[in-house]
C-alpha cells in the first residue's frame, strides 16, 4: 500500500495525469471547433450561380456566378464513398482562389450542382 502512494505522491504520476488531461482537452476543443464548422456552412444554388458560407471565426461568404464556372469536378475519397458523401470542385476563370471546394455534400447533391453550374445549360453564348 505505501508503494502505491508513494507511486502517486511521485512526480511521474502528475506528469502522466496532465498529459492525459491536455489530450482530452485538445480533443474536446477539436469536437466543438468541428461542430462550430458545421453549424455555420451552408450553399445555395440559384440562376445566377453558387453561394456558400462558412467560417467559424472569420466568415467567407463566396458567389460563384455560372458563367465564370470552367469546368467541375466530383471527389471521392474512401471515407466519403462509404458514406455516401462527395466533394464538388468548380474550377472558375482567374488566377486567385480560382478553385472552390465544396466538401462533405452528399453524393446526388454535387451530381445535381455538377449539372446545373455545367456549361451546356448556362446561357452565356461564346
Amino acid at each position: 500500500m505505501e508503494d502505491i502512494i508513494e507511486y502517486i505522491a511521485s512526480f511521474q504520476f502528475w506528469k502522466i495525469l496532465l498529459s492525459f488531461t491536455a489530450f482530452w482537452l485538445f480533443y474536446l476543443v477539436i469536437y466543438l471547433y468541428q461542430i462550430a464548422a458545421f453549424k455555420h456552412f451552408s450553399y445555395l444554388m440559384t440562376d445566377y450561380g453558387l453561394y456558400i458560407n462558412r467560417g467559424v471565426f472569420w466568415r467567407r461568404k463566396i458567389i460563384v456566378p455560372i458563367n465564370r464556372v470552367q469546368h467541375t469536378d466530383v471527389v471521392q475519397g474512401p471515407l466519403e464513398r462509404r458514406y455516401n458523401l462527395a466533394s464538388l470542385l468548380v474550377h472558375t476563370a482567374g488566377t486567385r482562389n480560382a478553385t472552390i471546394r465544396l466538401p462533405g455534400i452528399l453524393y446526388q447533391d454535387a451530381e445535381e450542382l455538377r449539372n446545373s453550374l455545367s456549361f451546356e445549360e448556362s446561357n452565356d453564348a461564346v
